[in-house]
């Protein structure tokens, strides 16, 4: 499945997009200093579930201040000889064990493109999109195109593992994210399927107003083990290559 909607998160705030067909919109955002944040993010999950009858999923847009973007050499020849080449290049270069990260790569004219981010940030994304009922289901990046050729992809949230029936898995998006504009504002197109969203579960009661720090962490750039799924690698070519994922530890 694919998500319907994107979670863009900053550190000041929360933008809402909804997938159409040739891009995404801007549903709506909100502001971290917001005195009413609650009250506006509640506006905002209803207004997302009124647009989708299958209900309410997303990916969530990790800040690229959170994530390394770099090149490395990674001759291969194989797909695994590349993702050992990657890892070891990856040591020494965040504060953190090559484990505790998570990372996508594919190859550019030779070189490997590699997104890296910290699992402490993907847990924290993840348990603010959680606690406001977001339905998150994976995780990903807006990079610029000399950053990352596409959409970095983190792998799935715990949240998706949980609530995806047996064999179904969340499936990447090969383009970054484009946002065409607000909602309402330019002509509207159909949205491109996203099959079998999951609709979010509703609680009994609206969540309590967040403590300091409960709105939007600022992760630091890496993080503990054992906080986020691993990543599914992909198929990869030279110039062309699909978007491809590994696993952050070498147990796989």
């Amino acid at each position: 499945m694919k998500p319907s909607f994107a979670l863009n998160l900053t550190h000041d705030g929360i933008s809402l997009l909804h997938r159409a067909q040739a891009g995404w919109l801007n549903v709506g955002d909100v502001s971290l200093d917001a005195p009413d944040l609650v009250d506006e993010l509640v506006v905002l999950r209803r207004t997302a579930t009124d647009l989708e009858a299958a209900g309410l999923s997303t990916k969530l847009v990790i800040p690229n201040s959170q994530v390394l973007y770099l090149e490395v050499d990674a001759p291969g020849p194989t797909k695994a000889d590349r993702q050992s080449q990657i890892r070891e290049a990856l040591v020494g270069v965040t504060p953190y064990d090559v484990r505790d990260l998570n990372f996508d790569w594919r190859m550019k004219k030779g070189k490997a493109q590699v997104a890296v981010v910290a699992r402490e940030t993907l847990l924290e994304a993840e348990t603010f999109a959680t606690q406001y009922r977001f339905n998150p289901m994976s995780f990903v990046a807006m990079p610029s195109p000399s950053e990352f050729d596409g959409e970095p992809f983190f792998g799935p949230t715990r949240h998706a593992e949980r609530v995806l029936n047996g064999g179904e898995s969340v499936e990447p998006d090969k383009k970054r994210i484009h946002v065409l504009g607000r909602l309402g504002e330019v002509p509207e197109t159909p949205a491109e399927p996203a099959p079998e969203a999951q609709p979010a579960t509703k609680p009994s009661a609206e969540p309590e107003a967040p403590k300091a720090a409960d709105t939007m962490p600022e992760p630091s750039a890496v993080a503990p083990k054992d906080t986020a799924a691993e990543v599914t690698p992909q198929a990869d070519d030279d110039d062309a290559a699909p978007q491809q994922t590994l696993p952050a530890s070498d147990d796989r």
